[in-house]
């Protein structure tokens, strides 16, 4: 794999990742990163990494700082590769609750540069539906949920003016715009840049 995951240590239970959140990772050159297989030689706020093959399937505490990058064959980040195409499914789930259903509104409503969309396929959406495996507030904006999110998420905070734009919105438009100007100027986010203009189109 040109790419790896990567995670800052125990940073789902403390506040130790936020001089870390917003930076780019390619920059980060005064933090030590760690292969996951030297998990316990690392500390707190350190970075772990994992090279995945074709197949695996990663789980983790999704309330952790994380990202993928590409990776040189160290796994340590660079920007000299450029992205390959690749298809991954992220699957986010846990019990029925409050605080799974602040996940889904912080996915669903806050990152509006993820573009997650309703299911358009009828048949699937039943068949989930019936089956019970559909948040309960599946396309409901819940203001308590994005409150919790609010408080207990770290995100940039431009999305906050975006939670209640719909898809339509001028100002959501000229968000992804933007996007679209950064990724513009460098062929290694050629798939990112694609992601923003098929919004754009539909």
């Amino acid at each position: 794999s040109s790419s790896a995951f990567f995670v800052v240590k125990n940073s789902h239970n403390s506040n130790k990742g936020s001089n870390i959140f917003g930076k780019n990772l390619y920059d980060m050159k005064e933090y030590k990163f760690y292969d996951v297989e030297d998990y316990e030689k690392s500390n707190t706020g350190d970075i772990i990494y994992y090279k995945p093959n074709v197949g695996d399937l990663i789980g983790f505490d999704y309330r952790i700082l994380h990202t993928a990058s590409n990776v040189k064959d160290d796994g340590t980040p660079t920007d000299e590769n450029l992205q390959k195409e690749k298809k991954v499914i992220w699957p986010t789930y846990g019990k029925r609750n409050f605080f799974t259903e602040s996940i889904y509104q912080y996915v669903k409503f806050i990152r509006k540069d993820f573009g997650i969309l309703k299911y358009q396929d009828n048949e699937t959406y039943g068949l989930l539906k019936k089956s019970n495996h559909l948040p309960d507030t599946y396309e409901n904006l819940s203001k308590d949920h994005i409150e919790w999110c609010q408080k207990n998420l770290m995100y940039a905070a431009e999305l906050d003016d975006l939670i209640y734009e719909n898809s339509e919105s001028q100002k959501l438009i000229e968000y992804r715009k933007k996007l679209i100007d950064i990724y513009s100027q460098d062929p290694k986010y050629s798939l990112q840049l694609e992601k923003q203009q098929k919004y754009i189109v539909n």
